[in-house]
């Protein structure tokens, strides 16, 4: 399987990065960068668990910013140090080296990455903790392919066609998705979308850069309401929104917010579209001592 290598490649990249850590640390003797001595301050954020989460655009840090407020994150924050990283593989390369205790990630993705390595453990957030829901993004002044994106995700909700997508591709996945080819429409206007790769099996691009499964499936059931066509391009999660602003690419296939009752984020520019898809975040750790700590953490703040 593709994603057995990948992750076996991973591995042994970390092994590497650990025997190189080793040697730096003999060198300065220190449990620093360099050779400054560990204040208090640095020896308090030592006992902090770090966690691994993808970089976030701003709108849904807006989106995180606005849940936390109305829910409260403060007891979180005193025992958690959260780390940003723009890849999904460079994260699982900080948890096997040890840089972060665990990674928060939406759900299907952690299924799917324990699916092909048996040593990662994932523990479920309980039901006080948000949901991330999925929509896809325009630029502003685009209304026309806003209205007709959102016209047929509704069409595909009423007619059942998203919910059998969403269990084809995603919730029932027990494998790397086959690679299905984008529809033509002969004649149908073409709009580029942006994907990353970094939310298998929802947003899954193969070794050899292809991408395939739910993000394929989706665009092709949007053609077949619409008539349009789709151009893909794989490119780095922090890079979408100025490519996006800028022309380069006419839709992002994915932005994550965190679900609050009420609140749509804004931002100048950018249109979002109705959610496509919702999932719980979850925690993946190779510990069960760090999970019990981050279980016991999330019941003390709740």
């Amino acid at each position: 399987m593709k994603m057995k290598k990948i992750i076996t490649l991973i591995l042994i990249a970390m092994v590497l990065c650990m025997m190189f850590s080793a040697c730096g640390s003999s060198k300065t003797g220190s449990d620093t960068e360099g050779s400054t001595p560990a204040s208090d301050g640095a020896e308090e954020q030592k006992d902090k668990l770090a966690a691994g989460l993808l970089e976030q655009n701003s709108i849904e840090t807006s989106a995180r910013k606005n849940w936390t407020q109305a829910n409260g994150n403060g007891e979180i924050r005193k025992q958690v140090e959260y780390k940003r990283f723009d890849s999904l593989n460079t994260m699982l390369m900080e948890l096997g080296t040890g840089r972060v205790d665990f990674l928060q990630l939406p759900g299907s993705v952690a299924a799917y990455l324990a699916a092909a390595d048996d040593s990662l453990i994932i523990e479920t957030k309980d039901n006080s903790r948000p949901n991330q829901h999925y929509h896809m993004a325009a630029r502003g002044d685009n209304t026309a392919l806003m209205e007709e994106l959102n016209k047929a995700i509704e069409a595909l909700k009423a007619d059942g066609t998203l919910d059998q997508l969403v269990s084809d591709y995603i919730a029932n996945a027990d494998s790397e998705p086959a690679s299905n080819a984008l529809v033509k429409n002969e004649g149908g206007e073409t709009h580029v979308v942006a994907v990353t790769g970094d939310l298998p099996p929802m947003d899954y691009v193969a070794a050899d850069g292809t991408p395939a499964g739910f993000n394929v499936a989706l665009l092709n059931a949007i053609s077949e309401k619409t008539g349009c066509n789709f151009e893909i391009v794989q490119m780095d999660a922090a890079a979408r929104l100025s490519a996006l602003e800028s022309g380069k690419i006419d839709l992002v296939f994915w932005i994550g917010c965190w679900s609050n009752d009420g609140f749509e984020p804004e931002e100048e520019n950018i249109s979002l579209s109705t959610s496509y898809f919702e999932e719980p975040l979850c925690f993946v750790s190779y510990s069960a001592d760090v999970l019990e700590k981050i279980r016991s953490i999330f019941v003390r703040a709740n």
